[in-house]
């Protein structure tokens, strides 16, 4: 019975796909040192914080301080409490400003279930779900119900969340986040959160509401761990470490004292005295004397201290770790510095530089953390240790890439400060401004490198068309999956390269291949379904400058083809307004049958697009309209749970007594999808 279950949740897990918080608490394990951050468990506000029912704590500090370390120690100590425990328990979650998938509150929440699930009532209630007849992952409704349940059964539940401020504030992002704690704290009062951030005027305002006991990261204790840190470095770093005492404690006096209190700004100035040509007394002496006094000085002379020729490799580099929607491999950025933009653009692979070289070019800046693993990825490595062909050395070639994807290692920006000084107006002023960093331009030239890089892989004679190709072209699967996440993103410009991406058949059968971006099922180069057309595609990712030029080549707005059928379909699906705008301005019929849904209302009640269902209901979408997943509008709004959808179908007519389809009638649809309210209605 026991291997059944793990069997089961191992199952849902592989279903849901959280992001995994460990990998970053391993990653500050692996910086942290011994006895560091201990004070913080001697603590009276730490301490009174694991002993009081229902207590919160709020720790926070300046940039470079250390927090995710000491979240990490609180970690532990945690652990160690709920072993000895009767029904305790603990959750942690890490917001990382460099992975897309640790930054929204839909992420806290899948990860927070997962970690909770595999007992019950979650695990029956994660079953329950994953056996739905669509099978469509929980929203974040039913994701807030189940983690309710779960933590119920608990009578002692730590909440440990580091790095509140990276949790992005543009769309709500965040304050839907901290809403959620003012609800986690009123339902739950067996829960006890420890949250850490910089102190930020949305973020304290939300613990005062939880009433969580602020703790500032006092400088003075953050300058003893500091102290230990750097005896260790120097006691560990094979040239450092034969340094006379009198320059070891020199070297430990002055960086503590300069630090104040900033953990990432001693690290930085170690990493530049390991980098000294000569540890002849003196040089120390003159290098310590000479120090930056802040952080954006350390970053302004690691930059300026790039050698002239790697520069453009380096801004390259600092372009993909800064905006990629989650952290790359080296192989993957040893291939992003071979893409050429200029005219058709082109990859040089000819010229790839050693897998090394991003660590050497950007030493101080990255860091290398782990990676979470695709099973899909093992499969096809284990394919090439039985099927690869040809000489040892194009094994060896294999092989090299083959550790990168298969997930031993990612490299990040090594910290939050990183970024928001590329980005900030205080680096225009310095004499690192050629490393000025803009959103808006920094994602047109990294979707404009992705597409690049899937007309090479197309035009390849080297491509096989199997799985091997995603470790013989190691951007490969990136390119395929977000070259649209940074097209959406990069302002008003003309789509060239998107739409020659999709009016060429062959290269849009090639990207298919890689990546079906409406049936996220289906892994790459598994079953390629019915392939819908340009304007189809466009539609469904919401490209809008896309859409824009293919309507104005007189694109086919009626074509049928993909996963929902037609393009007005699958735009419908996916929420996007001024797409749905558009291809009906341009003629699309409301009434079309087709695709997963059967016609366009249906697909947007079935994941309660409000605003969509009302432009369709507008232009005389028929509510009655039969066929599709659902077999109607009202029962794909009802099994979802999507209570205003309801409303607004009922108030144009739909008939809730109607029988027919997989659920017979709208009640019985609500009730099997568990929402109360709807079936009230």
């Amino acid at each position: 019975i026991a291997l059944q279950r793990a069997d089961r949740f191992r199952r849902i897990t592989n279903w849901l796909s959280p992001p995994d918080p460990w990998i970053n608490h391993e990653s500050a394990r692996q910086r942290h040192e011994p006895q560091t951050g201990t004070w913080l468990l001697s603590c009276d506000a730490y301490l009174n914080w694991k002993s009081a029912s229902g207590s919160h704590l709020w720790m926070y500090g300046k940039a470079g301080c250390g927090k995710t370390l000491l979240c990490s120690t609180a970690t532990e100590d945690v652990k160690a409490h709920c072993e000895n425990a009767a029904n305790a328990g603990y959750v942690v979650f890490y917001f990382s400003f460099s992975d897309d998938r640790k930054q929204h509150y839909e992420d806290l929440l899948l990860s927070l279930v997962i970690q909770l699930g595999w007992k019950e009532p979650g695990l029956s209630m994660l079953q329950q779900a994953y056996e739905k007849p669509n099978q469509n992952k929980p929203g974040q409704d039913d994701l807030e119900k189940i983690l309710f349940s779960c933590i119920g059964s608990y009578d002692e539940l730590f909440v440990i969340l580091d790095a509140l401020d990276e949790c992005p504030e543009d769309s709500d992002v965040r304050q839907n986040m901290l809403a959620w704690l003012a609800r986690l704290k009123q339902r739950a009062p067996q829960v006890k959160i420890l949250a850490t951030s910089r102190e930020l005027p949305d973020i304290r305002a939300s613990m005062v509401v939880i009433d969580a006991v602020p703790l500032s990261i006092a400088t003075h204790s953050v300058d003893a761990d500091i102290r230990r840190y750097t005896a260790m470095q120097l006691s560990r770093d094979h040239r450092l470490s034969r340094l006379d005492q009198t320059t070891k404690v020199l070297i430990e006096e002055t960086i503590s004292v300069k630090a104040d209190g900033m953990f990432r700004w001693a690290y930085c100035q170690l990493q530049e005295l390991k980098k000294l040509k000569s540890t002849r007394p003196r040089f120390v002496k003159e290098a310590l004397y000479s120090l930056p006094t802040t952080l954006d000085e350390t970053y302004e002379r690691i930059l300026i201290g790039i050698e002239e020729g790697l520069r453009i490799d380096a801004l390259v580099l600092l372009r993909w770790l800064a905006y990629a929607k989650s952290p790359l491999s080296l192989s993957e950025l040893v291939d992003a510095t071979v893409i050429d933009l200029a005219g058709k653009g082109n990859v040089q692979v000819e010229d790839r530089p050693g897998l090394d070289d991003p660590l050497e070019i950007l030493s101080g800046l990255v860091t290398i953390v782990g990676s979470e693993r695709n099973e899909d990825d093992l499969d096809y490595v284990e394919g090439v240790r039985q099927d690869a062909s040809g000489s040892e050395n194009e094994k060896t070639e294999l092989t090299r890439p083959r550790q990168q994807i298969a997930g031993a290692t990612k490299v990040k920006l090594a910290h939050f400060s990183v970024k928001e000084y590329l980005e900030s107006k205080r680096i225009l002023e310095s004499s690192a401004k050629d490393f000025h960093l803009e959103n808006t331009r920094e994602h047109r030239m990294l979707s404009q490198s992705c597409l690049v890089y899937l007309m090479h892989y197309s035009s390849c004679d080297e491509k096989l068309s199997t799985k091997q190709d995603l470790i013989r072209f190691p951007l490969l699967r990136y390119a395929a999956e977000s070259w649209f996440y940074h097209s959406a993103l990069q302002g008003d410009v003309q789509p060239t390269r998107e739409t020659d991406l999709l009016c060429a058949k062959a290269t849009l059968r090639d990207w298919l291949q890689v990546c079906q971006p409406d049936r996220t099922w289906e892994k790459g180069f598994g079953y390629l379904g019915e392939i819908g057309s340009s304007l189809y595609y466009a539609s469904f990712l919401g490209l809008e400058q896309v859409v824009g030029k293919l309507l104005s080549t007189r694109a086919d707005v009626h074509a049928q083809g993909g996963q929902y059928g037609n393009a007005l379909q699958a735009a419908s699906f996916g929420g996007h307004e001024k797409v749905v705008q558009m291809l009906m301005d341009a003629g699309a019929d409301v009434h079309a049958q087709g695709g997963q849904f059967g016609n366009a209302l249906q697909a947007a009640s079935s994941e309660g697009h409000e605003k969509v269902v009302q432009m369709l209901i507008d232009a005389g979408a028929g509510v009655h309209a039969q066929g599709g997943h659902f077999d109607n509008a009202l029962h794909a709004a009802s099994f979802r749970g999507y209570k205003k959808v309801v409303q607004m179908l009922i108030d144009a007519g739909a008939d809730a007594h109607a029988q027919g389809g997989y659920f017979g009638n709208a009640l019985q649809a609500a009730s099997s999808g568990g929402h109360e309210k709807v079936v009230q209605m």
